[in-house]
């Protein structure tokens, strides 16, 4: 995993930078923030590399938790995984490493309306990605998925779509006598995505037979807000990258024109962030439900 995340890191990082140097203005950067409910444009390439470059390892740690946690709880033959607003499919690495060392099979759909650049199948035949709004779908594709996840993407639906995918899941069909349905938090609006989750229990209770076995508001979470690395020693964020992520500004063509002084009150606080080094972030909820 460790080679992997470095891999991966250094691709995105070059592309990043060669982008970041042929622009005149870094300004629409700072559409990659999440406060007061920013959605950020996910179909810009540069903002999908700066989201990896913050994000990324982070991420893939947490979802190798997640699925450790599965795991270690529950005893399943496949992995037939439904990822809903999938992104690049971090969550889908995360399952990848978690199993490394089985031989359960993986099936793996990620379903995104951006096409996320920076996709790894790893090798399995089994890895699908489908580039649509899954709430305009009738129904899923599929009545085989024992696995439905959220990788931090239950609360960026606008009501509308989200009722529309409530809509689509009382349609569908589900085979399997046990599913487990997963949410990946968001660190600002864990209301909104823990009360989310609860209705789509709901809907797979009351439509589908379905009796959620676990609290339903209940989430994992670390008391301490202390270094990835602490619990897991492959996570290592590339001091190269580290040092360049937090001087974006220096690249900005208008910075330098200005004297080196910001075009902006705010770009060197949207601009210069740190990536998740911490803890503090991973919170999840893992859902068990049987017939």
């Amino acid at each position: 995993m460790r080679d992997f995340l470095k891999n991966s890191m250094e691709q995105i990082y070059n592309d990043f930078i060669e982008e970041l140097d042929n622009m005149d203005c870094c300004c629409e950067l700072k559409n990659l923030r999440f406060d007061s409910a920013n959605i950020p444009n996910y179909s810009n390439r540069i903002i999908q590399q700066l989201y990896l470059l913050r994000y990324f390892p982070a991420y893939l740690f947490e979802y190798f938790d997640v699925y450790s946690d599965l795991i270690k709880k529950h005893s399943l033959e496949d992995y037939n995984v439904l990822s809903i607003g999938s992104g690049c499919g971090i969550d889908y690495y995360g399952l990848h490493f978690a199993l490394d060392r089985n031989n359960e099979s993986i099936c793996y759909t990620g379903v995104d309306k951006i096409n996320w650049s920076y996709r790894f199948d790893l090798e399995n035949d089994e890895y699908y990605f489908i580039n649509e709004d899954i709430s305009n779908w009738d129904k899923l594709d599929w009545d085989g998925y024992n696995i439905l996840i959220f990788p931090k993407s239950i609360g960026e639906f606008t009501e509308k779509d989200f009722k529309k995918l409530l809509d689509m899941l009382r349609r569908s069909k589900f085979k399997h006598e046990d599913i487990y349905i997963i949410s990946s938090i968001r660190e600002l609006n864990d209301d909104i995505d823990t009360r989310r989750l609860v209705k789509i229990i709901n809907v797979l209770e009351k439509k589908h037979k379905y009796k959620c076995l676990d609290d339903k508001t209940t989430y994992t979470h670390y008391i301490e807000n202390v270094g990835i690395r602490k619990f897991f020693d492959d996570f290592i964020y590339p001091d190269e990258i580290l040092s360049e992520i937090l001087q974006i500004l220096n690249h900005c063509n208008k910075y330098k024109e200005n004297g080196y002084n910001s075009c902006e009150h705010d770009c060197e606080s949207l601009l210069n962030k740190w990536p998740i080094l911490k803890t503090g972030h991973i919170k999840y909820q893992i859902k068990k439900l049987s017939k």
